[in-house]
C-alpha cells in the first residue's frame, strides 16, 4: 500500500501488528493506531508541524490506498492523539532498539561488549495550568514569566545509537534528579553490559546497583568526590586498584533502605589517570573510576578510548533537541508531552534502523554516518515516493554511505559571537574568525597582524602553513 506519510515503510509487518494489538480501537475508524501513528511522526518530525498538516498526509494517503477522501477536520484526529496508548509506542520503540541489539555487528562492540551510554538534560514545554502543575516552573521568576521544566534522562547504545530507555521527570523536587532518573534505567541495559557515565554518577550506591544488575560501570571522577578505602593495589603509573567501603547510611532518599542493604558493604574499583594529548594544547590530565579490575585485559588505552566515547550521548540530545524539535514542546497536557516525547524518540529510532541497516552493507560504523544529513534525504526522498526498506535501492544506500561524518582534529572556535544582536552570553568577535585562531597558534605575530592589513588570501596562506610550524604548550616556537 502506498503511504502519504513518512515513516511508515521503516516498520515491519509485525511491528504493526504487535502495535496495533497494544492500542487497538473500539470500532473501525479512519484514524487506526497506526494511522494516527504516522499522522504524529509526521507532524513532530516530519516537518508537517500543524494539526491540519499531518491530517492533509492522511487525506492524501486514504484517496491513494482506498480511493477515498476523508474529512479535512483537525478534531477527530485529535481525538485519536489522545487516544494513542502511551505504553505501546514506548515498548514499540524498545523493541526497535532490541531488534538493532540482536543482530548487531560483532566489528561494532568493544572487546565483545555492548557499551550503553547515559546522560541527563531539560526540556521546555507550553505554559499551560495542567503543564505547570506537573512539572513546575524555575524559581525565582516573575509571574506568568518563564516556562514549565522537565528533567529527562536518556540511556542510548554505543554501537547502534538507537535509544535504549527513557525516562522524565519534573525538574525540581525530592527524588528528580538525574541519578534517581538514571537508576531507574539501569534495568533496560542488558546483562554484562558496559555502562558509561558522567562524574555526576560516581557514588557508592549507584555503582553497587550497577553491580547488582551486572553491569560494568566507567565514568570520570571529581576531585572533591572522596571514597574511604580500606585497601589498595598499585597496577601502573596512575593506576591502581582501592577497595571502598560501604557509607553507614545512603547520603539522599531515593534509595530505600531495602535496597541499600542488598548491597555490598565493600566494592573493588580501579582508578586510573587518563593523559589527554593533542597537539597545539597542554596534556589534559583526568581520572577515572571503572569495575574493570583486569589490567592485562584491559589496558589504559583501551579505557582511555572508551571513556572518550561518552561523547556520543551528548551529540545524541543535541539530535534529539534541536533536530527533531524536542527542546521545547508544543502539547499542552503532561500526557500528551510524553506521548510526543515518545513519538520523537521512535523517529530516532527508525532513523537509527536505516542507518544501520546501510552501515552493515557499506562496511563502517553506524556512528560514522550523519543522522541529520541521513533525516532530510529520507524526508526528501519520501517526498519523491522512492523510497522502501525493504526494497531499497542501491543507489540511495550509497548516497546514504556518502554522509559519512569528518573526523575533525585539533578544532578550535573562539567563543564568541560575530553579531552583536542576540544574548550577551557571549564576548563580540571584532576580529575575523581566521584571523582569530591564527592568534591562538601564533601570539608573537599579534602587533604585526594589528598594525597592518593584511589580505584574506594572505592570511588562508598562513592557515594552510600552520600545521608546519611546531607546537609546544599551545603555542608556536620559532
Amino acid at each position: 500500500m502506498p503511504f502519504a506519510l513518512p515513516f511508515g515503510d521503516l516498520l515491519d509487518e509485525h511491528e504493526i501488528a504487535r502495535f496495533e494489538v497494544r492500542s487497538p480501537n473500539v470500532r473501525k475508524r479512519i484514524y487506526t493506531s497506526f494511522v494516527t501513528l504516522k499522522a504524529f511522526l509526521s507532524q513532530v518530525v516530519g516537518r508537517a508541524g500543524s494539526c491540519q498538516e499531518a491530517v492533509n498526509g492522511v487525506h492524501l494517503e486514504s484517496i491513494n490506498a482506498l480511493n477515498e477522501s476523508c474529512s479535512l477536520n483537525t478534531s477527530s484526529y485529535s481525538r485519536a492523539r489522545n487516544r494513542l496508548n502511551l505504553n505501546a509506542v514506548r515498548e514499540l520503540t524498545k523493541e526497535i532498539h532490541q531488534g538493532l541489539s540482536e543482530n548487531v555487528d560483532e566489528s561494532w562492540l568493544w572487546k565483545k561488549k555492548k557499551v550503553g551510554i547515559l546522560d541527563g538534560s531539560t526540556v521546555a514545554m507550553a505554559d499551560t495550568a495542567e503543564n505547570v502543575a506537573a512539572f513546575p516552573k524555575r524559581r525565582n521568576l516573575k509571574p506568568h514569566a518563564g516556562y514549565p521544566i522537565a528533567r529527562v534522562m536518556l540511556a542510548s547504545s554505543l554501537e547502534t545509537g538507537s535509544v535504549i530507555d527513557f525516562d522524565m521527570a519534573p525538574y525540581k523536587g525530592k527524588c528528580t534528579g538525574e541519578i534517581p532518573l538514571g537508576a531507574g534505567l539501569l534495568k533496560s541495559f542488558e546483562p554484562g553490559s558496559v555502562l558509561l557515565a558522567d562524574a555526576m554518577f560516581v557514588s557508592y550506591s549507584f555503582i553497587g546497583l550497577c553491580k547488582l544488575q551486572q553491569l560494568d560501570f566507567l565514568a570520570p571522577k571529581k576531585s572533591n568526590r572522596k571514597f574511604t578505602v580500606v585497601d589498595e593495589k598499585k597496577i601502573g603509573v596512575g593506576d591502581r586498584l582501592i577497595c571502598v567501603r560501604k557509607p553507614c547510611l545512603p547520603h539522599t532518599g531515593w534509595i530505600s533502605q531495602e535496597k541499600y542493604d542488598t548491597i555490598d558493604n565493600t566494592i573493588w574499583l580501579r582508578e586510573t589517570e587518563i593523559r589527554f594529548r593533542r597537539n597545539g594544547f597542554r596534556t589534559k590530565k583526568f581520572k577515572i573510576l571503572s569495575t574493570f579490575l583486569d589490567a592485562e585485559k584491559y589496558s589504559t588505552s583501551d579505557l582511555t578510548e572508551l571513556s572518550l566515547n561518552r561523547w556520543n550521548i551528548e551529540l545524541d540530545l543535541r539530535i534529539i533537541k534541536r533536530e527533531l524539535g524536542v527542546n521545547f514542546l508544543a502539547c499542552k497536557t503532561p500526557e500528551m508531552v510524553k506521548k510526543e516525547i515518545w513519538v520523537n524518540l521512535l523517529a530516532f529510532n527508525l532513523i537509527r534502523k536505516l542507518i544501520n541497516k546501510v552501515s552493515k552493507k557499506g562496511g563502517v560504523l553506524p556512528r560514522q554516518i550523519s543522522f541529520k544529513n541521513t533525516l532530510d534525504y529520507y524526508l526528501k526522498s519520501y517526498q519523491n515516493q522512492c523510497f522502501k526498506l525493504v526494497k531499497m535501492p542501491s543507489h540511495i544506500a550509497n548516497s546514504i554511505l556518502k554522509f559519512r561524518l569528518r573526523k575533525q582534529i585539533d578544532r578550535f572556535e573562539p567563543r564568541a559571537r560575530k553579531s552583536q544582536k542576540g544574548s550577551n552570553d557571549f564576548p563580540t568577535l571584532s576580529i575575523p574568525r581566521s584571523r582569530w585562531k591564527l592568534l591562538q597558534l601564533m601570539p608573537d605575530l599579534n602587533d604585526l597582524l594589528v598594525d597592518l592589513e593584511f589580505s584574506s588570501d594572505f592570511i588562508d596562506g598562513l592557515e594552510k602553513v600552520k600545521k608546519q610550524i611546531p607546537i609546544a604548550n599551545g603555542k608556536a616556537r620559532f
